[in-house]
């Protein structure tokens, strides 16, 4: 069966409760009613804006800060947000808090847990 709007809009329904995003060629959204909406995902028609590429750049930026961590560095974010009960791995609260700057809540997470999370 090949992928089509018409065919995405007749299965979603059967397999997922709500869907949001793009799948394959297809892009899926609920509208207001409730309703599955399905269209052919078209490419942008302008070029990324200042800000668009700045925003980008950052986020670059960070992953491959993060990337660069050592596997115990890494596992104390990840042990940290366990301990803490939050539902975001370590490496999304990394990011959050290098885009953020939420400092006193860093600095909550790292008392609690009695870890040594340096500043993104």
């Amino acid at each position: 069966m090949r992928i089509t709007p018409e065919n995405l809009r007749k299965c979603i329904p059967k397999l997922f409760l709500s869907v949001t995003g793009d799948i394959a060629n297809i892009t899926c959204w609920t509208n207001k009613r409730g309703r599955i909406v399905t269209m052919k995902k078209s490419p942008p028609t302008t070029p990324p804006s200042e800000a668009q590429r700045a925003w980008r750049a950052k986020f670059k930026f960070y992953h491959t800060r993060w990337m660069t961590k050592t596997a115990d560095e890494k596992a104390d974010w990840e042990d940290a947000m366990r301990e803490m009960a939050y539902v975001m791995t370590g490496k999304n609260y990394y990011l959050h808090v290098a885009f953020t700057d939420d400092l006193d809540d860093l600095e909550t997470v790292r008392v609690a847990t009695n870890r040594i999370l340096k500043y993104p």
